[in-house]
């Protein structure tokens, strides 16, 4: 039987052929809903084609536990439901609400929209990254209209496809209605590159097992 070795050099360069294939694109998303729902978890989608699994957790004060938590999605954006309708704000009450949002590509967040904020008292975002590391405290003040625009861009945080918002204190209570960053697409001339050289890999794969058969 002639021996075969693996040769992953080229399912190696196809990745990086593909990883350094991209263009930044602008992006964003309008989370307001008219219907009434809230879940485990929701799939949304950014204007570029860039998508994100939205989640939630809450961390109790007192014992500092966290558990998966509701997605509320209701009139006026993204929250952490309480199962009563239109109470789904991010906050701090009781426990530390925080939305996570799963990318399905590479994203750096550079702003964030919010609305049915608790009154007119400087509030706090916090950003998180994947690992549940803080990434800054931001305070903001509502608009007369009970919404304000966070801007991301000062936190330098790098790019990746995880990150969360909470509420930072206890006087803080809002919704997520709008989300912008830039994503990270790859270009098509990259990724048909990248796909050609793995498909590539794959047959010489086969036909070194069909030699050693």
């Amino acid at each position: 039987m002639k021996k075969t070795i693996a040769r992953p050099a080229t399912a190696l360069a196809a990745a990086l052929t593909l990883a350094a294939g991209t263009a930044a694109s602008a992006a964003s998303v309008d989370l307001t809903s008219e219907r009434p729902a809230f879940a485990r978890g929701v799939d949304v989608r950014f204007d570029d084609g860039t998508s994100a699994r939205v989640s939630a957790t809450s961390t109790k004060w007192w014992n500092g536990r966290t558990k998966k938590a509701w997605v509320g999605q209701y009139r006026g954006g993204f929250g952490v439901s309480s199962w009563m309708l239109d109470d789904h704000r991010v906050e701090s009450n009781w426990g530390t609400d925080t939305l996570w949002f799963d990318f399905s590509s590479a994203f750096q967040p550079t702003g964030v929209d919010l609305t049915y904020l608790s009154g007119s008292a400087p509030q706090t975002l916090r950003v998180l990254d994947g690992e549940g590391n803080g990434l800054g405290d931001l305070r903001f003040t509502a608009n007369a209209d009970g919404t304000a625009y966070v801007d991301l861009l000062g936190l330098n945080a790098s790019a990746g496809d995880r990150f969360g918002l909470a509420a930072g204190d206890h006087c803080t209570s809002f919704k997520v209605r709008g989300l912008s960053g830039v994503s990270a697409v790859p270009t098509p001339s990259a990724a048909a590159a990248g796909l050609a050289l793995l498909a590539a890999a794959g047959l010489r794969r086969r036909r070194r097992h069909a030699e050693a058969a």
